[in-house]
């Protein structure tokens, strides 16, 4: 931690509060966005989740077709995993959003795991590509140990072909 010149916060933990606003850490100098804000005042029912994603990633602009740029990736060796939690309020009647928090890893892109910041999940968006699909949107911020930030935006899509079957999805 001191060859990095990181400082430990050693100020003692207060009581918590189960029915106060959830805690949440920030890194010094991090403010949270109003959405975040907003998002944690509110009092709508809600749910959290831990979620866990492997795949590969290319880095490059060279390669347009999702398929071919997975197989490049995988021939490369440039896995990728995400660990996040994501805690859901419901935005507007049958829309929710979430705040995500967690670590990303890829050796592509850092050699320690990156942390996310100021994550956000947008659930059940309609997908124009497809009918009768929805998505859910990821859009993170991912900070590595030297500072360095990235912007991650992808997308699940849930259709038919993934009901109740939680594996597909």
């Amino acid at each position: 931690m001191r060859e990095r010149g990181w400082k430990a916060d050693e100020t003692p933990n207060e009581e918590l509060d189960v029915h106060g606003d959830p805690p949440f850490s920030r890194t010094p100098g991090y403010r949270l966005t109003p959405r975040h804000v907003q998002l944690y005042r509110r009092q709508l029912e809600g749910v959290q989740f831990n979620e866990t994603m492997l795949g590969h990633l290319h880095i490059g602009s060279n390669i347009t077709d999702l398929a071919t740029a997975e197989s490049v990736a995988r021939a490369a060796s440039s896995t990728a995993q995400m660990t996040i939690r994501v805690t859901a309020h419901r935005n507007s009647f049958y829309s929710y959003i979430g705040i995500a928090h967690g670590t990303f890893a890829c050796g592509a892109l850092s050699l320690d795991p990156l942390r996310i910041t100021d994550g956000c999940v947008e659930f059940f968006t309609i997908d124009e590509s497809v009918s009768d699909a929805r998505r859910l949107v990821y859009n993170l911020n991912l900070l590595t140990t030297s500072g360095v930030t990235y912007r991650l935006h992808g997308y699940k899509r849930i259709d038919p072909s993934v009901t109740l079957s939680l594996g597909r999805t």
